[in-house]
């Protein structure tokens, strides 16, 4: 798939994650520019973990649920 459009990282539960995010398309809205879509690969430890962008999302709403349990 070649090198990524963009990486992330996060600590998740204890864990490192780095995603990977790919460009795809572009979603045209009426009026405005065009809105990049990426689809992203989740690696933990060197090894591909997940993907997609339910993946991200779930993973990243751990990370914030576990945020907001640190007060």
């Amino acid at each position: 798939m070649g090198k990524p459009s963009k990486t992330e990282a996060y600590e998740i539960q204890g864990k490192n994650f780095e995603f990977w995010l790919y460009l795809t398309e572009y979603e045209w809205l009426e009026y405005s520019t065009p809105r990049p879509e990426y689809t992203p690969l989740a690696f933990e430890g060197g090894f591909l973990k997940g993907w997609g962008r339910n993946y991200y999302d779930q993973a990243l709403r751990i990370k914030q649920e576990i945020k907001i349990e640190q007060k």
